[in-house]
């Protein structure tokens, strides 16, 4: 049992278990076990996460730049692709050797980028337990080289199809003990890129809905 009636009762523990011995004074082979509980303090992570909209090459020059990749570096879209084209090393990236739950690194002048794998192949998905593994890789490379400022994207967020929540616990959680400035970049594309996103789709459900009829006719003349 716990300490009855101690908490908000405000009774005196000492006479409440003098009386639970006077009740039970009598019973025989009564064992009791008191539980006491003490509350854990809550302490506040270390590192710090700040999001912004923007572009993460827009990051300050301090800060390393992190992003999510394959073991193969396609890096054939999205911000990959960004990555690729503006830092390249591809051959470099693939003689490191890594694969899923390791980071691949480049050296940028004063900071470094880091390549986090979260899947062999580009065609796969990142999973949670990837991505952590990854970013406790990154972690080691981070205090072996006072790193302690770091920028973000919204890891898994398109095709991977993760919460942007439960990546930014796993995150916090990670470099709780670690004192790094993190700031996450919510990529906002202007208008006529939404625009053209959304004239993609359309486009491509009319072509969709053309071959399915099509193919009705021919089925049933």
């Amino acid at each position: 049992m716990p300490r009855i009636c101690s908490g908000s009762d405000g009774l005196e523990w000492q006479r409440v278990k003098q009386l639970i011995r006077t009740v039970f004074a009598r019973e025989a082979n009564v064992e009791i076990l008191i539980c006491s509980y003490n509350q854990t303090v809550q302490i506040p992570p270390k590192c710090q996460i700040i999001e912004v909209k923007g572009n993460i090459f827009s990051a300050p020059q301090d800060f390393s730049l992190v992003h999510s990749t394959s073991a193969d570096f396609a890096m054939s879209g999205g911000i990959g692709l960004q990555f690729k084209c503006k830092f390249g090393q591809v051959s470099e990236l693939l003689k490191q050797n890594k694969h899923i739950g390791n980071v691949a690194v480049l050296k940028d002048n004063n900071r470094y980028i880091y390549n986090l794998i979260t899947k062999e192949r580009s065609h796969e998905k990142c999973t949670y337990p990837a991505l952590y593994y990854a970013l406790m890789s990154m972690r080691e490379h981070v205090e072996q080289n006072n790193v302690t400022k770091l920028a973000i994207p919204r890891f898994g967020g398109d095709i991977d199809r993760l919460s942007w929540l439960r990546v930014r616990n796993i995150v916090e959680f990670v470099f709780c003990n670690n004192a790094v400035e993190i700031i996450a970049y919510v990529y906002d594309p202007p208008e006529v890129v939404r625009r053209r996103s959304r004239d993609s789709r359309s486009r491509s459900r009319t072509l969709e809905s053309m071959v399915n009829r099509m193919s009705l006719s021919r089925d049933f003349p």
